[in-house]
């Protein structure tokens, strides 16, 4: 189906852009969504736009939109709205101008490895190309996405980030099967790790809406340790034992760093997240208090984090990690 939107000017009508609805997928030429706007008087669904398309000639503002059939339309909810840029198909969300959707394709570089194509990496992971992208899109940053089939069958993705100037600062490798995504390897120079968050949450945001169960990884980079627990991850084996673990785990620990138990006496975690963020009154440390030389020495901190940072034998420890979406 097509909606094609054409001007009135002084040597006849002149087509301006036009917006189609194939495969289930709403695809909306760059402005005609303006157009679309002004035709319904409000931020149309894409419902009411495709609902529209099937309802013929529609003239407004000296424009006019002309509708026709094209193949067979299958009736199916769309799942909020779409984009269509230089041949890939990106999502839009709320909020979010056609500018921010190019930035998107411009940025970022889907590749396949050999024997794989775009349907058959959604067919494996159940994301699509626009998934890739958003996920993993850096602003001021070039992306390259690639797939490829591990020696023993498995359906993996690398995925490098570039600066401007064209200098490596990070790359990530994931497993995705439709479910359950694994995080093998994350890292971010020094000069953009604050940026590590960003990609996170874009992450959980995509594979949320794709349907995925939970993320899954194993902390063990001495960061990673108290931020994967301090953004919500929680131990995926056995995770009352564990928090029960390192309840006594912290009660060595601190009594090893010369800590006295606090008066309401020592703490009982129930998550990894209660370790990493536990408090004690009037007690702090700094860098230089614990073994790790990722931590600054004068940064300070409280004793949960100091905790979960320290690589002594009795300091948290790797540890590893479920965050499960949708809940």
């Amino acid at each position: 189906m097509i909606l094609e939107f054409f001007r009135t000017t002084s040597t006849g009508q002149q087509k301006i852009g036009q917006i189609s609805y194939e495969d289930h997928v709403l695809q909306v030429d760059d402005p005609c969504r303006a157009f679309a706007f002004t035709l319904f008087g409000e931020d149309p669904s894409d419902r009411q736009i495709v609902d529209a398309m099937k309802t013929g000639s529609v003239r407004f503002d000296g424009a006019y939109v002309r509708a026709a059939l094209v193949g067979k339309i299958e009736e199916k909810e769309l799942g909020g709205r779409w984009v269509t840029i230089s041949g890939a198909r990106v999502f839009i969300k709320d909020g979010q101008s056609p500018e921010d959707a190019l930035a998107l394709v411009k940025d970022v570089e889907v590749k396949y490895g050999s024997g794989l194509d775009s349907k058959e990496a959604e067919a494996r992971s159940g994301l699509s190309e626009s998934n890739y992208r958003e996920m993993f899109h850096l602003p001021g940053h070039t992306t390259e996405v690639r797939h490829r089939i591990t020696s023993v069958g498995k359906f993996q993705t690398r995925v490098d980030w570039k600066d401007a100037e064209g200098n490596d600062v990070g790359f990530a490798t994931r497993y995705f099967d439709g479910k359950v995504a694994k995080n093998e390897v994350f890292q971010l120079d020094e000069k953009n790790k604050g940026l590590g968050r960003t990609l996170y949450k874009q992450q959980i945001d995509v594979l949320t809406r794709a349907g995925y169960e939970e993320i899954q990884l194993y902390a063990d980079i001495t960061i990673g340790r108290y931020a994967w627990a301090k953004m919500g991850f929680d131990y995926a084996n056995d995770p009352v034992f564990m928090a029960k673990n390192a309840s006594h785990q912290f009660k060595a620990w601190a009594s090893k760093r010369g800590i006295e138990e606090p008066k309401s006496g020592w703490p009982t975690f129930k998550s990894a997240r209660d370790a990493a963020t536990y408090k004690m009154p009037g007690v702090t440390m700094v860098g230089k208090d614990i073994t790790n030389r990722d931590v600054p020495l004068s940064m300070k901190m409280d004793v949960g984090k100091a905790f979960m940072l320290d690589k002594e034998p009795s300091g948290h420890g790797a540890w590893g990690g479920v965050l499960k979406l949708g809940t």
